[in-house]
């Protein structure tokens, strides 16, 4: 094969991998309420003006000592967290809005005593089968490609004398 026929089969099994995927996880923590949390979601939230996602312990992605959480957003560009423990009213905390899409560590700004901070990092991807059967099938072709290489080495005739 030319090197032109690999590139292009090298080009069509790249486009064709799935890529890992990593999670986000939400950690939010108080200092006075004993309220304390994590969200373990998939992707960003995407949450727009006036919207909001209503968890509770059901979901097994949360996890933590509320019954119940709220990731609101308002009119304002502020993300509220409401969250509520044995059927009581919740704790309310506000955070900049970027904290529904990037990460980082937000401290709320609600103005009381309380100190809540709202963390959003990522969980390490595991590779999918389809990205190591590409890496097995990258190795096996640059192993087949050394070993068809012939190398020639150029050695000069010998006559035996007359």
């Amino acid at each position: 094969m030319r090197l032109g026929s690999w590139l292009i089969a090298a080009a069509v099994a790249a486009s064709t991998t799935a890529p890992a995927h990593a999670d986000v996880l939400y950690v939010y923590n108080s200092t006075i309420s004993p309220f304390s949390f994590s969200y373990q979601s998939p992707d960003f939230l995407n949450l727009g003006i006036g919207e909001f996602l209503d968890l509770s312990t059901g979901s097994p992605s949360l996890s933590g000592d509320a019954d119940s959480v709220v990731f609101r957003t308002n009119s304002y560009p502020a993300l509220t967290i409401e969250a509520s423990q044995g059927g009581n009213p919740g704790k309310y905390a506000a955070f900049a809005y970027e904290a529904v899409s990037a990460f980082g560590s937000y401290a709320s700004f609600d103005g009381g005593n309380d100190i809540a901070t709202l963390t959003v990092s990522h969980i390490a991807a595991v590779p999918e089968p389809a990205t190591w059967a590409m890496m097995l099938a990258g190795f096996a072709f640059v192993g087949g490609v050394m070993r068809r290489r012939r190398i020639t080495s150029y050695s000069p005739a010998i006559t035996a004398p007359a």
